[in-house]
This record gives C-alpha cells, structure tokens and sequence, in this order.
C-alpha cells in the first residue's frame, strides 16, 4: 500500500493497493461435459470448456436438447455448464412454459485479450485495453397445436347501446425450422481523461415454416357465421450488420493553475445495415352462411428488403471556461444527434389463374417503394453541479440539467402504388430537464436520486397514413389517414435506488415512477360490419392519453453465522386512461395491469437450501359504461435443496398455477412438480450421475389470455410434459497451469 506522489492533486493524494495472486493460480482450464437420454426418447447434452490467463479468456459451448433447454448467447450456457449450474433456480431446466414441442442445438465461443500492462499502478478503470470476440450459431425447430377462443363486444349505433357480440373459435397447427448465426466483436480503451470503443454485430437467419389454420366467426346480431381456412408455406433469409462506436474526452483540471485544460467531447456513430429475402404462398378459403361472401385466394408473396440507418451523435461540454467570467454561473454543452433511415422495398404479389393456370401478377399488392426519414435533433444544454468529499470517507455530489433541443424530422416515400407517396416535413420542440443527487458513503451504503422532466413525438408510419389492403385478412381491414397528425408526449419520472456496502445483513432496493400526458395521441377508430363481424379500422387522432407506471424492488439479506435468509420484493403497474372509437361511439378506457411478487430463501453453508415465492400478475381494462374484461395469474413456487460435499444432492421444485379471465368460464389450475437426485464422485468430485423427473404431476398447460377495450381471447397449446431422465456428466478443472 503506498501513495502515488505523482498525483496531479498534491493536496489529495491517492492511495494505492496492490494485490497479487500466487503466479500458480493465475491460469487454468475448467468445463462441462454431460450427455443425457430420457423417456418418451427425450434427450439433452451439454459441454463447456474455458480457459483462463491473466491476459487471455477463451471458451467453447455446445448443448442439444429437446426438453425446452434453449440460450441465445455463449455466456448463457457458460452459467449453466458451471459447476453449480444447475442448482435449486430453474434458468437451466426445461422450461415448461414454451409453446409446442422444442428441438434446440446451438453452440458458440468467446474469447477476450487484455492489452494492459503488467505494472500499470493505476485503479483498473483507467487501465482498460480490452478486445473481445463472440460467436453463437443456434437451430430452433417448433411444432405448435392450438385452439383458441375470442369474444368481441360491440354497440350497435352511436344512439343505440345495445351490445351484440361476435364469437370466434379457431384451431391452428405451425412447423418452422430456425437457423440463426451471429458474431461481435468489440474494444474499449480508457485513459485517465478520455476513452475509444467499438463494437460490430454481424447477424445472419434462414428460416421455414408452414401453417394451417381454421377459425370459425358468429355475428350474433345479423345471425351470419362464417368459416376462414389457411394454408401457407414459407422460407425467409435475412442478413444484418451493424455497429457502434465512440470516443471521449473529459476536461482536465490542473490543480495548480487552477483551470480546466480543455473541455469535454463526446463522438459516437451507430450505423445498422439490413438485407431481407421473404417468399410464401397463401392459400385461403373463406365461407359463410351468406355465400354471397365466399372467397378463395391462392396467392404468392415475394419480397426483398434493403435498409440502412446510420446515426451520429455529437456533444461538446464545458465550453464556458472560453467566455469572461461573469458567464460561467452554468456549464453550457451544445450537441447534435442525426439519424438517416433508407428502407428499399420490392414486393411481388401474384394470384393463381383458374383459367390460364398460372400465377399472375397481382397489380393492387405488388409494390415497389423507397421510404426515406432524415431525424436532426440540435440541442444546447445548461448545467450546475455542486460536489463534497473526503477521500475515503464519503462523496456527495448534485448536478442540475436542462437541455433546449429541436427535432426537425422530413417523411419521404416513393411507391409504385401512389397512395403512398408522400413527402412530410415536422418541426418540434423536445426540452429535458433533470435533477440527480447522489450520497456515497464508502464502506456504509451509496443513495441516488433522480428527478427528469422528458419530451417524445411518436410519428405516423405510411402504413397507417395509406396502407395497402389484402383481402386475404378477411376479419381486418385497414383504411388510411392521410390527415393523421404526431403525437406529442410528455413525461415526468423519479428513480431513487439504495445500496448498502456492508457485508453483514445487506439491503438494496429501487424505485420507479413515471407520469405522462400524450397529446393527439394515436388510437384506432373500428367499425363492425353487419355481416360476418369484420373490423374496419382506420388510425385517428383521440383526444389524449394519461398514464402512470410504477415499479420497484426491495432485497434484504440475514446472516447467522452458517445460516443466512434472502428476502426479496418485487412489484410494478401500470395505469393509463385514452380514448378509443367502436362503430362510432366514442368510449373513455381505463386500463390497469401490474405484478406483485415475494421470495424467501434459506441456506445453511453450502448443504441445504429451501425457497419460496408468491406471485400474481393481473390486468382489468374498462371501456367505461359499456363493457369490462379482466384477466389474473397466481403462481405459488417452493423448493429445497441439499448437496453433501462430493456426494449425494437432490433438488426439488413445484409450481401451483392459477389463471382466470372473463372470456373463460372457469379458473384453470394445475401443478408443476421436479425433482433431481444425484452422486458426485472421483476424487475430485468431477464425475456426476444424475436421475431427473419432470412435470411428475403431467399436469403442465399452457394458457394464455389477451385482453383489449372491447376483446378477451383465450389461447391453448401443446406443451412439454412429464418425463424422466438420466444423465451423466464430468467436469474436468485444473488450475495453475503454468509453473
């Protein structure tokens, strides 16, 4: 421990710490192999293994499973091949609330080399010289069953308030095949004043998928039912890249004139380059008691996608240090942000020709149009901060913002199909402001405070101001706005976060809250036809959104010499109030949701360890004076665990599910019960053999609900269900490598 004399403030030097491991553990190797088979002929295999340096990390992950294991990236199956990967928690257990029946393989590496040098007695913030490299290749292939019910409520006329209701039924059955390949790459370079990064993301997806599906509509009110069945085939390919980078300069002080040397800067790029290939056949045969509504399609669907977005962001701050000194009361920063969007569209609809017997060109669909936005948002700031501290004691610091920005935004589309040309031109004011205050105490707790004031303008896209209507969507059909006008929103939010440093009986906790007033804000105005029940929508400008969000946590620990308990909150919600439009009437809707949820868990040592948590989730939205649709879930989860070192361990999980919405006469309940039994041995413990049974209830459902204004539609699929299986595994550790 000793004190940097070079420091640039001599007034306040700093301390300096430097720990050193024993130079035959800084390298090793370490991993996971493990292959499975099951009943029912279910299977999974998984593997890892990763090497470490002082200067270099490198891993390789692989997994195959049909039991609802999935990870998107080389870090999730990293944490799950770990030696304790799969504990009392559920991130790496078959997950039974997926759709469908499951096939996943993927597998990837990363890797990371640390240029810093060896010696660098600096804190290791500024020391960073990181590169770092990931690649992740995955196949998903889904097969879903469903069958579905929905009710509409609707009035009759603006003068009349009588409600009628359109009941729908439908079944369905999709296959797709997904093969997704992505790689990045980044470095991060920190100085004591300043900072590079970069990062690139290169991302490629194949894709097939078929679907068959038949829905069944009654109009109770024109006594019309009506059958629509579809059949489609098709195959995508897409083809992304894209980046970021940034550089930084932070204003130096020099202690001993007494003046900052140069000002702040701030330079980011983001750029996003996209390819899309989409080509399907559709066919649908639509009937109903009115045959006068009878439809049959077949129809192809070609189409190319080309788009690029690039970004530029620059700020310069601390720029008043240049003006006479009665000016500098504020810290005055002025920046520019502007985002160039390109999107190349060439889309071929032909429909199959009873008399020529072949497809022909379909000339209201097939579309070729280049849609153009140019957003520039300039912008000049004023700032005051005020700091205290004491070194090593505690650090107090407040900081008031206020930002003055534009927004110039131009709309530009050419289309073959000239409904949708447009060329649209916006000009906004879009100020913030905030107020941050922050509490260090170092070694006791840090407390932050955030008080932000935000503006937003949410722009109509060319789809809700012309779109282009398929009358393949037999129950929906879209009607376009050219008078449409942006929303503008305004939004007041606070955050206050407490983190305690102690390492005995910690706590941390969180909270959110925002509110915001949306004026023009954008709604659907629908009208029902007296037939089979199709809506009509047409995108309009309502009178004005309200709403409130909230959320938060709170975690507490207890420590008992070797007996220590978790506590953890969790809650949010969500309330907003606007206007919707139903064959002409005009309705205020209230519409609430939100999540409350508890857990406690215990653990003595490294051997046992039990858990419980209670949660509902829950939403209620009211068209006010005519109709109201609900919906809640209860979930109630409890384990245990125990593990002797290098012998027997046995985990345990059960799921109680309650579910409830007004589209569904009855609560749906069913229980979800694991369990896991195992040995450890070798004289290491780095063999495992392990029996595992799942779902042993086989009660696992899958039932999920929707609700809007005026609709309540619930859904059932296939899902995995009970099965057991054995699985070996070892994992190989070795450190100190080098001697």
């Amino acid at each position: 421990m000793y004190q940097d004399k070079n420091d640039e403030d001599p007034l306040n030097p700093k301390t300096n710490m430097n720990i050193v491991l024993k130079k035959d553990k800084q390298d090793g190797v370490f991993g996971k192999f493990g292959i499975g088979g099951g009943t029912r002929k279910h299977y999974a295999a998984d593997g890892m293994i990763t090497y470490f340096s002082p200067k270099n990390n490198f891993s390789l992950v692989g997994a195959a499973n049909d039991v609802n294991k999935r990870a998107g990236d080389v870090s999730t199956l990293m944490g799950f091949n770990s030696f304790k990967g799969e504990g009392i928690n559920s991130d790496y257990h078959s997950d039974f609330r997926q759709q469908g029946y499951n096939i996943f393989r993927g597998g990837g590496f990363t890797g990371s080399h640390d240029f810093s040098k060896e010696g660098d007695t600096r804190q290791a913030y500024y020391k960073t010289n990181m590169l770092k490299g990931e690649m992740f290749s995955s196949t998903n292939i889904n097969n879903t069953t469903s069958n579905g019910t929905s009710e509409e409520t609707l009035p009759t006329t603006p003068l009349d308030q009588t409600k009628y209701k359109v009941n729908r039924t439908s079944t369905g059955d999709r296959k797709s095949d997904n093969f997704n390949i992505r790689a990045n790459a980044s470095y991060d370079k920190r100085f004591q004043y300043g900072s590079i990064n970069g990062t690139i993301y290169a991302n490629s997806n194949r894709g097939t998928s078929s679907n068959t599906s038949i829905s069944n509509a009654f109009n109770e009110r024109s006594g019309i039912g009506s059958v629509d069945s579809k059949q489609s085939k098709s195959d995508n390919s897409s083809n992304n890249l894209s980046g970021n980078f940034r550089g930084t300069i932070q204003r130096q002080y020099d202690f001993a004139k007494r003046k900052n040397k140069w000002f702040s800067m701030d330079l980011s790029y983001n750029f996003n380059l996209g390819n899309e290939d989409n080509n399907s056949r559709e066919i649908t045969d639509f009937k109903a008691t009115d045959a006068a509504q009878n439809l049959y399609i077949d129809r192809l669907y070609n189409s190319r996608n080309k788009s690029s977005n690039h970004t530029l962001t620059t700020t310069f701050s601390g720029i008043t240090q240049y003006f006479a000194r009665r000016f500098r009361l504020f810290q005055v920063g002025i920046g520019n942000t502007i985002a160039v969007y390109d999107n190349n569209e060439n889309r071929q609809v032909s429909n199959w020709d009873t008399v020529t017997k072949m497809y022909v060109i379909n000339q209201s669909l097939t579309n070729v149009s280049h849609y153009k936005t140019v957003d520039e948002k300039p912008s000049i700031s004023f700032s005051k901060s005020f700091s205290k501290s004491l070194d090593n004691r505690y650090s107090k610091y407040l900081s008031i913002n206020a930002t003055a920005r534009g927004q110039m935004y131009s709309q530009r589309n050419s289309a073959l199909q000239s409904i949708q040309n447009l060329d649209r031109t916006y000009h906004y004011f879009i100020p913030t402001a905030s107020i941050s205050y922050s509490n260090y105490q170092y070694g006791d707790f840090s407390k932050n405070y955030d008080l932000s004031y935000s503006t937003n303008v949410q722009f109509p896209t060319v789809d809700q101001i012309a779109p282009i209507y398929d009358n393949s969507n037999i129950y929906d059909v879209p009607i376009g706005n050219p008078n449409l006008r942006p929303s503008y929103n305004h939004q007041l939010s606070f955050t206050y976060s407490f983190y305690d440093q102690k390492t005995k009986n910690a706590m941390n906790s969180y909270l959110s809250l925002s509110a915001g007033i949306t004026k023009d804000n954008i709604i659907d105005s629908s009208v029902y036809d007296n037939s089979i029940g199709r809506r009509i929508r047409t995108s309009i400008n309502g009178s004005g959104r309200r709403y409130l969000n909230y959320s938060g946590y709170i975690n507490k620990a207890y420590r008992f010499k070797d007996h220590q308990v978790q506590l953890n909150g969790n809650s949010s919600f969500s309330y907003s109030r606007y206007g919707t439009v139903v064959n002409g009437t005009v309705y205020d809707v209230n519409n609430a949701s939100g999540n409350l949820s508890g857990a406690a868990t215990y653990t003595y040592k490294s051997i046992w360890t039990a858990s419980a948590e209670e949660r509902v989730d829950g939403g209620k939205i009211t068209q006010v004076g005519f109709s109201q649709n609900t919906y809640y879930t209860w979930s109630t989860r409890a384990g245990v665990a125990f593990a002797f070192p290098r012998s027997i361990f046995f985990n345990s999980r059960v799921e109680f599910n309650n579910t409830k919405s007004s589209g569904v006469k009855d609560n749906v309940y069913y229980t979800i019960l694991n369990a896991d039994i195992g040995y450890r041995f070798l004289k290491g413990a780095e063999a495992e053999i392990k029996i595992s049974a799942l779902d042993i209830l086989r009660q696992n459902q899958s039932f999920r609900n929707y609700i809007n204004a005026n609709t309540v539609q619930s859904t059932r699929t296939n899902v995995l269900s009970q099965y057991f299986m054995l699985t070996l595994a070892y994992y190989p550790r070795k450190f100190g490598m080098k001697k």
